[in-house]
């Protein structure tokens, strides 16, 4: 692959590949893949040449993914301009592995179109717009998806919005003059958005290209082309040093790993760290989204900010206990905490945190994440086929599992590769 990308690398075409680098992501259900079959068409008929990169969702549990996207996008699998493949997002948060971000890069010096489709828009979903030059984020009225594009994060992604299922009438207008008039509260006037309809006959679908052919002739695509490379070139840094965290906690007493969000995605935290804390603000919300599937995994402490605001913090400190319980997480604490001098809470929050290390087996905890560490590491290097070369991911894990616990993340992965 190093071969292949240095041969397509801008010095030696002596410039950026000519191809329309193009982002589709949005929650399941917005209507991705039926959209994707329609704008493959219409790109077809007008004698451009396609490839689509169908990301599909990796198992945090199993790594497996189901890879099945390709199946549900129509087209003509005898058309030789025409290649559409599935990859797994893998340990990557961004849900873009290193090598679907190689694929596109290798994929734009041969065809005239290049798609990347991902699934789910949030902070931390929005690296495909470092990979891609044009990202349209797909939208489907009346579903509350109109609720997730608002959240903090996303309003960076999208160069055209597209509302799907215009065929709904009243409910795809009123979604598209809700984002619309977001858009320009928010300083995004200039972003278009454009309502489409899969359903026989299709419409908008030519509106859309041409939004998606203008967003893309008003770049210096060698610009930001550059500037993606940098960034790639910043996560890659990142997901190569994770061992920072265990280096710092040699030479100070305590580490912090301070991380934005809790949800699915961001659940590595607490494979890093001895003890997570979750906090969470009263009245705001953050109840329901720390109940999603996934966030009970996470913390050890509970932190209830604001305590100062009283009945309504103790309503929320009340409500966390009791979800808790329910579902067979009552050894977790809560403790409310307030900033406002005099501070309260610090005392008792630096006791409960103390607590729980001092009941976790501090050797194994840190081994398992280093060996967690090494498996994410391991295949977001040489992908999921080179572990279902190696027997499949339980079989990697005795692997790593049979090694000196107290080797480093580096070596455990020079050992899966040897």
């Amino acid at each position: 692959m190093a071969a292949l990308l240095a041969e397509v690398s801008p010095a030696a075409l002596g410039g950026e590949a000519p191809a329309h680098l193009v982002g589709v992501t949005g929650p399941p259900g917005a209507g991705k893949s039926t959209l994707l079959s329609a704008l493959v068409r219409e790109w077809r008929q007008a004698g451009r040449t396609v490839a689509v990169l169908a990301v599909d969702p990796s198992s945090k549990r199993s790594g497996g993914s189901l890879l099945g996207d390709r199946a549900r996008i129509d087209h003509d699998p005898g058309d030789d301009g025409i290649l559409i493949r599935s990859t797994a997002a893998g340990g990557r948060l961004g849900g873009l592995a290193a090598p679907t971000r190689e694929a596109a890069q290798a994929l734009a010096a041969a065809f005239d179109v290049v798609v990347v489709e991902t699934v789910g828009v949030g902070q931390s979903e929005t690296d495909v717009e470092e990979v891609c030059d044009t990202v349209a984020v797909v939208v489907q009225p009346g579903s509350g998806d109109t609720l997730q594009f608002l959240k903090a994060g996303i309003m960076e992604v999208p160069d055209v919005l597209v509302v799907t299922k215009a065929d709904l009438g009243d409910v795809a207008t009123r979604a598209r003059r809700d984002l619309a008039q977001a858009l320009r509260a928010l300083g995004s006037r200039e972003v278009p958005v454009v309502a489409v309809s899969s359903v026989p006959p299709p419409s908008g679908i030519s509106d859309l290209v041409e939004a998606l052919d203008a967003h893309r002739a008003s770049l210096d695509v060698p610009a930001a082309r550059l500037r993606a490379r940098r960034m790639a070139a910043l996560a890659e840094l990142v997901a190569e040093n994770g061992e920072a965290a265990q280096a710092l906690a040699a030479a100070f007493d305590v580490v912090v790993v301070e991380t934005v969000g809790v949800g699915q995605s961001e659940t590595d935290v607490a494979d890093l760290c001895d003890t997570v804390a979750v906090v969470v603000q009263p009245g705001s919300g953050d109840v329901l989204q720390f109940l999603k599937a996934g966030i009970m995994e996470v913390p050890d402490v509970l932190v209830v900010t604001k305590a100062d605001l009283e009945q309504i913090a103790l309503r929320a400190r009340r409500d966390l206990s009791a979800a808790l319980r329910a579902v067979g997480a009552r050894d977790t604490p809560v403790v409310s905490v307030s900033s406002v001098p005099p501070p309260s809470g610090i005392d008792e929050l630096a006791d409960a945190l103390d607590a729980h290390r001092a009941s976790v087996d501090v050797a194994a905890s840190r081994a398992r994440a280093r060996r967690l560490a090494a498996l994410a590491e391991f295949t977001l290097e040489h992908g999921e086929s080179a572990l279902r070369d190696r027997g499949g991911r339980r079989e990697v894990e005795k692997v790593l599992g049979e090694q000196d616990p107290g080797l480093p993340v580096s070596e455990l992965v020079k050992r899966l590769q040897a």
